[in-house]
């Protein structure tokens, strides 16, 4: 069935004209689109082990190369190109693997990584149209979107120091999560994000006691949910250390916060 769906795909691309490419009149955006859908075939034919595919796949590559006159227009093109190999799970986790892509190169300020991981989001998409199916292309950018857009919101509440403008934050994700609430796997998704960034780290020792009395509360209440519901969060926060910080900041969270839950 793949073989088969890379032939069809494969066909499609190798009829563009290449009288098209010779006119020279490739905007940025058709540019990299073209880089995508070339870098798409190329990686189907490796995976059906199709070394003539391969080849055509580079020779229209190519073809498009030699006629751009700009070193700008070249990157463009080899960069959406080489950023189609994607490996597809489900779109639940990827709109969240790729929205935290988007989201830490905001972090850095990163202009060009932002381009990137939203270029890279893009091909995703274009990656489950040609291997899974319309449906779960629209299923997996719909909540990239969501998971963006909780992540912005979250953010947004993390930096954020007055409390007036706090609550209309709290407000804006309760009528998203309103929004949603007819779908289940879209709210959780919008529910992750959100709460992910909206994490404000302070100290590994400060977390580490604030989370540790948060959950001998949630295990005095004798509530399982309460339990979990802090656990997903300690979870968030020691993957923040990790990302934000350090590989020592997150393990001398996760210590310290064991040693004070174990404190009677």
């Amino acid at each position: 069935m793949l073989k088969y769906l890379f032939w069809t795909y494969a066909v499609f691309v190798l009829a563009f004209s290449t009288d098209v490419y010779a006119q020279n009149n490739l905007t940025d955006d058709r540019l990299a689109h073209e880089g995508r859908r070339i870098g798409i075939a190329y990686h189907l034919a490796v995976k059906s082990g199709d070394i003539d595919m391969q080849n055509d796949a580079l020779n229209q590559f190519n073809e498009i190369l030699v006629t751009l006159r700009k070193q700008s227009q070249a990157d463009i093109l080899t960069k959406a190109f080489n950023n189609v190999n994607i490996h597809l799970t489900t779109p639940e986790k990827d709109a969240i693997l790729y929205s935290r892509a988007l989201m830490n190169a905001h972090a850095k300020g990163d202009s060009i990584a932002i381009e990137d991981a939203i270029d890279i989001a893009k091909s995703v998409k274009e990656f489950y149209i040609v291997e899974r199916c319309n449906d779960d292309a629209n299923k997996y950018y719909n909540l990239y979107n969501i998971a963006v857009n909780g992540a912005e919101l979250g953010n947004k509440y993390s930096v954020e120091t007055d409390a007036m403008a706090q609550m209309e934050i709290i407000s804006e994700a309760g009528e998203m999560r309103q929004s949603l609430e007819s779908d289940s796997i879209a709210s959780k998704i919008f529910n992750i994000s959100f709460d992910y960034y909206s994490i404000r780290l302070k100290t590994p020792e400060e977390d580490a006691i604030y989370y540790s009395t948060e959950m001998k509360k949630a295990i005095a209440s004798g509530q399982q949910s309460q339990v979990d519901a802090i656990s997903r969060i300690i979870g968030m926060v020691f993957e923040r250390y990790k990302f934000d910080c350090s590989d020592e900041a997150a393990a001398l969270f996760n210590t310290r916060l064991n040693e004070l839950i174990a404190t009677e």
